[in-house]
């Protein structure tokens, strides 16, 4: 399951990508520094920048690189933090690679640690809705023989299911632990 939240997660960003970033009309009155700056307290990676050149290009309008680099590097210390980091995990959302170096550290430990206890939290919710499922199809099923091989399958899901909740307390202690 972790491997299809993967694809789609790809999907949309390539999707998104696909998109312009700016319209004529946001390029006709951006104000390059807050343009900047949101990306990079949003955790746009740095080549973030060349889409929108290129949208506002497209329109007759030039973007200000260096109003724009001001406020992203401004925006980006902010967002490569180690709080930030513990917050994006939780939320489930990707990594970019939109940290420099200098600042990376900081964030990732924390990142990836509160990601562990997404894709864990993840992973007991479909177990959750397995569970359900296949209760529900043991209440409308009659048939003894089908009805046995479901509550087999239950058996198997609440296995797997208090050894995903064992995980997520592992990875919540973990983050827990780990000094912010």
């Amino acid at each position: 399951m972790r491997f299809i939240s993967y694809l789609f997660m790809v999907i949309a960003v390539v999707v998104m990508s696909g998109c312009a970033t700016m319209t004529e009309s946001e390029c006709a009155t951006a104000d390059w520094h807050d343009v900047g700056y949101k990306d990079g307290r949003n955790g746009k990676p740095r080549d973030y920048m060349q889409e929108r050149r290129t949208d506002c290009a497209k329109s007759g309008y030039a973007l200000d690189e260096k109003k724009y680099q001001a406020g992203r590097d401004q925006g980006i210390a902010q967002y490569c933090t180690a709080e930030n980091g513990r917050s994006e995990g939780l939320k489930g959302h990707p990594y970019l690679d939109a940290c420099p170096a200098q600042l990376e550290r900081d964030f990732l430990a924390p990142y990836r640690a509160a990601k562990r206890v997404y894709d864990a939290q993840e992973k007991v919710d479909e177990l959750n809705r397995q569970s359900d499922h296949l209760t529900h199809q043991l209440k409308k099923e009659k048939q003894g023989s089908k009805r046995q091989g479901i509550r087999q399958e239950l058996r198997e899901i609440d296995d797997k299911l208090s050894d995903a909740r064992k995980d997520l307390r592992h990875e919540e202690n973990r983050l827990h632990d780990l000094k912010l």
